[in-house]
């Protein structure tokens, strides 16, 4: 494994990037993979459909009661973190 010295965007964009070179990998190989993703863009779930035209896929949502959990849940980490994600 290499070691980098990332500001957080550069490392958040890396582990982005490494993670969707993965998926594309595992998805030629017909591997098993698992990952977390919040589904907030277009990549990973067209990456998710790609996925399914030649694998079977298994996909595991969950989410909180109410809308207001998710927004005290993000409010908290815009504190410890000090930003909003799109």
């Amino acid at each position: 494994m290499h070691q980098h010295a990332f500001e957080q965007t550069q490392a958040n964009a890396f582990a982005w990037h490494e993670r969707m070179r993965r998926l594309d990998q595992v998805i030629r190989q017909q591997c098993n993979f698992a990952l977390e993703t919040k589904l907030g863009g277009e990549s990973m779930a067209a990456k998710i459909a790609e996925a399914c035209e030649s694998d079977d896929v298994v996909m595991w949502c969950c989410g909180l009661a109410d809308i207001q959990l998710h927004l005290d849940r993000v409010g908290a980490r815009v504190v410890i973190w000090g930003a909003r994600h799109p």
